[in-house]
């Protein structure tokens, strides 16, 4: 079994001479025996597939990726083990639907790399070989996924302002304050839950954004930017969230004052006005 496997490694790398000449290489009476051994050795796979982690699992993992070449290598090159090519399968089959943890993922990520198997054609490595998944990888994929499933909503058109609107002593003028204000709308969540919300700035360029809404629905405030600066929740009820242009510049605050608020609920919905 070891000289099969080992010839079909090489197959896959395009030595295929050594696979086409196994049969003469082992002998006929271990030939005669390779396909029970073989059934015997997928069987056994399974079972420490489906009971075993970290080394162990991995370990496993590569066993059943020398198998994969056999099968792939006995497929193109006269199928002289076809009777037990069902059992192959089932192995690749039962790889599709494992589930990594850490210790084994970085084992198969050190073997992809120390041996190449990224530069096969796809179908002679194991998928969860060639792209090692472990827990922690899968738990940053989730909650990267969950961030940009939700689209943002526009709540009401951007107002845009023109630096004329300053005063020349550097405060913000009764046009600029009054324009806006209209920032102003309803937010209408998935679950059809509401809330109002509007916007204040006042004269020393401090943004206040306020929400009428019941504790409850406030609670899920995860956060609220004027374009990239935070604003911060003035108390527990976090109906109300504040930020100050005062420590920028004029030409940094007649833009930012022109960026958009962005509200994040922890129901990963985002709202933009």
């Amino acid at each position: 079994m070891g000289v099969l496997i080992a010839s079909a490694g090489l197959c896959a790398w395009g030595e295929v001479e050594p696979y086409r000449s196994w049969p003469s290489r082992i002998g006929p009476d271990e030939a005669s025996q390779l396909p029970t051994a073989l059934r015997s050795s997928c069987h056994a796979l399974i079972g420490r597939l489906r009971s075993t982690r970290g080394a162990s699992l991995a370990e496993a993992l590569l066993d059943c990726q020398g198998l994969l070449t056999v099968l792939q290598a006995d497929r193109a090159h006269g199928s002289l083990l076809e009777e037990i090519h069902g059992d192959l399968e089932g192995v690749v089959h039962e790889c599709r639907t494992l589930l990594l943890d850490d210790e084994a993922a970085v084992i198969l990520l050190e073997t992809v790399r120390g041996h190449r198997l990224d530069l096969l054609p796809p179908e002679w490595v194991l998928g969860i070989v060639r792209h090692p998944l472990g827990e922690t990888q899968r738990l940053e994929l989730a909650r990267v996924a969950s961030f940009v499933a939700e689209p943002v909503r526009t709540i009401c058109p951007l107002p845009l302002f023109e630096g004329e609107l300053v005063f020349d002593g550097g405060r913000p003028s009764p046009r600029m304050m009054d324009t806006f204000q209209r920032r102003q709308g309803q937010i209408l969540c998935g679950d059809g839950s509401s809330a109002v919300v509007r916007a204040v700035l006042e004269s020393d360029w401090r943004v206040t954004i306020e929400f009428d809404a019941d504790r409850a629905w406030c609670s899920r405030i995860d956060g609220i930017r004027l374009g990239a600066l935070p604003a911060e929740s003035l108390d527990d009820h976090r109906d109300a969230w504040t930020a100050s242009l005062a420590p920028y510049g004029l030409d940094t605050q007649t833009k930012m004052i022109g960026q958009p608020i962005v509200v994040s609920l922890s129901t990963g919905e985002r709202f933009s006005m």
